[in-house]
């Protein structure tokens, strides 16, 4: 019977932030829900995550703003559009400042990422709405689970010296044993 494995939590995205190597770092919780706009509605990925999240992804906006650090600490009822969901709610019109629901929850609009397109998996990345993390845990998911945790390296360090410093520091907090493997892995998105 393997033992489940533990999973993320903010405080590691924060001693993440703490490395020397590391430019940002985004931690991320992710559900589908359905997102609706007076008449208009959709089901789209929802991501929480921080201000962050658009440095470490190279994603900027094609309008509005970012989140403000209190809106993230408080937990605020704000979110980013992707332009699939801009489009399936909105059409052209301008979005800011509207309300859209995800589930039982009522989100100001502050932003609009700009158009990505197709993933390398085929997924559409625009089907997406970001919002603060702490937002999606107290008032959708109701657990403090982080799915996956993204950094960004100062531009002055290898992929190679940033992955192992990540690694140990995980390891580390963790608490695997010299010899022992990995319960978590590292991707370069190199």
């Amino acid at each position: 019977t393997g033992e489940a494995v533990p999973r993320f939590d903010l405080k590691d995205a924060a001693a993440l932030a703490e490395l020397p190597v590391i430019a940002h770092v985004a931690p991320q919780a992710t559900g589908s829900y359905p997102v609706v706009a007076g008449n208009a509605n959709t089901s789209s990925q929802v991501a929480g995550s921080t201000a962050d999240y658009l440095a470490v992804q190279n994603w900027p906006l094609a309008l509005g703003r970012n989140f403000e650090p209190g809106e993230e600490q408080a937990g605020a009822a704000v979110c980013i559009l992707g332009q699939t969901v801009r489009d399936k709610l909105f059409g052209s019109s301008d979005p800011l400042g509207e309300t859209v629901r995800l589930r039982g929850l009522a989100c100001q609009v502050i932003g609009v990422l700009t158009a990505r397109g197709a993933g390398s998996f085929g997924q559409d990345q625009d089907d997406l709405v970001l919002i603060p993390i702490k937002t999606l845990h107290r008032r959708l998911k109701g657990d403090t689970e982080v799915s996956s945790i993204s950094v960004a390296l100062l531009k002055s360090v290898s992929s190679e010296a940033g992955i192992r410093s990540v690694q140990g520091l995980m390891r580390e907090r963790r608490e695997i044993e010299i010899g022992e493997a990995d319960d978590f892995s590292v991707t370069d998105m190199k």
